[in-house]
């Protein structure tokens, strides 16, 4: 299994000065750059009026298509301009020159870590094997989305809320959204925090999220169930996969919280360690962060 620090959402608030200058004259500046860069065709322009209005740039990437979005936007209590890129997808050439633009918008890429705050962060884990052969439940979560299960994609919690699962077919989206091809099976699982309001250098605070998800083999069932016969929650959660149901679904059919305890102890042992240990998180996250810093840091300074 293989972990991925992916999309990244930066946020900087701009309060409202007083009730006679609405728009913050830096907010402003930094919007006028963002449109002089559409002028030199840097940046392409997605929708929105003039001081609520998005830009994105689109890259080939590492071994499929990416882009960065900046967006400006407004609400009662200020403005606000976002920056939103996945940097692991991107080449070192095509990341300078997202130093570029964020030094032509904002001074230097420096800007966005120190001064901006980290919204939004996907955290990834890819599994080598089919979507089909699990089931997934998520016991802090209760609801989901089932709209595009049969397409391949799984969604657990609210994306309304501070955090949100989405499982999906990896291997099938690269084949059809970005053309690649993808011998081996992939199932990626990813975990959105929202709303965290953290700077870049307060990251390792993030918790490891992976040990809320319980991804048992769907074979696993049949064996646990045969072990445990007499148990009538499972027999019923059993009964509610062989017909199809979500794993997630049967086990909230539950409608008795003990018997929901029980299922969640009698499948744990069987589970993928998605979570690994503590000490595996922190040696993989430290390094990941240093990375994304040195993506950060100032420009080198002309001589």
């Amino acid at each position: 299994m293989k972990r991925v620090l992916d999309k990244l959402r930066f946020v900087r608030i701009f309060p409202k000065i007083s009730v006679f200058v609405k728009i913050d004259p830096e907010y402003k500046w930094c919007l006028n750059a963002a449109n002089n860069l559409v002028n030199k065709e840097v940046l392409e322009p997605r929708y929105g009026a003039y001081y609520q209005t998005s830009f994105h740039k689109a890259y080939d990437g590492i071994s499929e298509r990416s882009a960065i979005h900046i967006s400006f936007g407004s609400s009662r209590t200020g403005s606000y301009i976002s920056f939103e890129c996945t940097p692991h997808k991107l080449t070192d050439t095509e990341w300078n020159s997202v130093r570029e633009i964020l030094t032509k918008l904002f001074g230097g890429p420096e800007v966005v870590a120190e001064e901006f705050l980290l919204s939004e962060v996907e955290l990834a884990v890819d599994i080598p094997y089919p979507m089909k052969d699990f089931i997934f439940l998520v016991p802090k979560f209760r609801s989901q989305n089932l709209e595009f299960y049969k397409r391949g994609t799984l969604e657990i919690g609210s994306k309304k809320g501070n955090r949100w699962i989405r499982i999906y077919n990896k291997k099938m989206q690269l084949q059809k959204v970005k053309g690649l091809v993808v011998p081996d099976p992939l199932t990626r699982i990813e975990y959105v925090r929202r709303r965290l309001k953290i700077s870049l250098a307060s990251c390792l605070s993030i918790p490891n999220p992976f040990n809320e998800i319980i991804v048992v083999p769907r074979n696993k069932i049949g064996e646990i169930q045969k072990m445990n016969p007499t148990d009538i929650g499972l027999s019923s959660f059993a009964k509610e996969i062989s017909k199809g149901v979500t794993g997630h679904s049967a086990y909230w059919h539950l409608e008795d919280a003990d018997m929901r305890k029980c299922i969640v102890k009698l499948i744990r042992p069987y589970a993928l360690n998605l979570a690994g240990s503590t000490v595996s998180w922190n040696d993989w996250l430290v390094p990941e962060l240093n990375n994304l810093k040195d993506k950060f840091k100032p420009n080198a300074k002309k001589k």
